[in-house]
């Protein structure tokens, strides 16, 4: 892990440190000549930064030990999603929208950890998607007690041979390094790390150039009861009784 970690970081900061350094070899050029130069090198600072929290998020992940559970409310969770996205598909013309189809749209889970979940595979969609692409999130019923997410896309697609390895820490395919989208290959590996904390499945379909659906299928769960506190005045009540009857007994003797 460390070892792949060291090379995923080595080719930013290396792109970096030889655009600084043309920067230094003419100190006479302005700002404006060198527009590209500091651009580049602004790009892979936010490439690193995205990267180094990528890895603290998945080392965070695999420490957890206690989930915490509470009401999650499908609908304003998902509404929550869409309107943080709305612009973003706005601007790059491609459709979002969600749907819930459940009888009941309370389940019982980790909410924060579900709201990264989703929005990790939601924006890989906006990542790997082009404009007049459709992304939609979707939740139905599985059975009585679990519920199926999808996250799908008309985008690239992803290959059956990639498929296989998409999971794993770091993995880009080749097709997509040779592109300028930025990723570090962090994102899905956390997706399947937090769907196993959350006793739940993910599974991935998908074709070259007709898009992708990820299907995250996890229990409902049940509302935690909480311990119910003593009644001070109840308590209170059966010591004066108890008190009582001690006084009465006293004087009868």
């Amino acid at each position: 892990f460390v070892q792949d970690a060291s090379h995923e970081l080595r080719t930013p900061v290396a792109i970096i440190q030889s655009k600084l350094e043309s920067l230094l070899k003419q100190p006479d050029v302005t700002i404006e000549d060198e527009a590209e130069t500091i651009a580049v090198a602004m790009r892979e600072t936010r490439q690193l930064k995205k990267m180094i929290n990528e890895l603290l998020s998945l080392t965070k992940e695999e420490s957890i030990v206690k989930l915490n559970i509470g009401r999650v409310d499908l609908e304003d969770l998902f509404k929550e999603t869409f309107e943080s996205y709305l612009e973003i598909a706005d601007y790059q013309e491609k459709s979002f929208n969600y749907q819930i189809k459940m009888k009941n749209k309370i389940i019982y889970t980790d909410k924060t950890k579900l709201n990264q979940l989703i929005r990790i595979l939601v924006d890989n969609a906006f990542k790997y998607t082009e404009s007049g692409d459709k992304i939609s999130i979707t939740a139905s019923d599985k059975g009585r007690d679990r519920v199926l997410i999808l996250v799908e896309d008309t985008g690239i697609g992803i290959s059956d041979k990639d498929q296989k390895r998409i999971f794993e820490r770091f993995f880009r395919s080749d097709s997509v390094r040779a592109t300028e989208v930025e990723g570090s290959g962090i994102g899905l590996s956390i997706a399947k790390l937090i769907v196993t904390t959350l006793y739940g499945n993910i599974r991935v379909q998908s074709k070259l150039g007709q898009g992708t659906s990820f299907s995250i299928d996890l229990p409902k769960g049940k509302p935690i009861k909480q311990k119910s506190k003593p009644d001070k005045a109840k308590n209170a009540n059966k010591m004066n009784d108890k008190k009582k009857n001690e006084k009465i007994n006293t004087d009868k003797k």
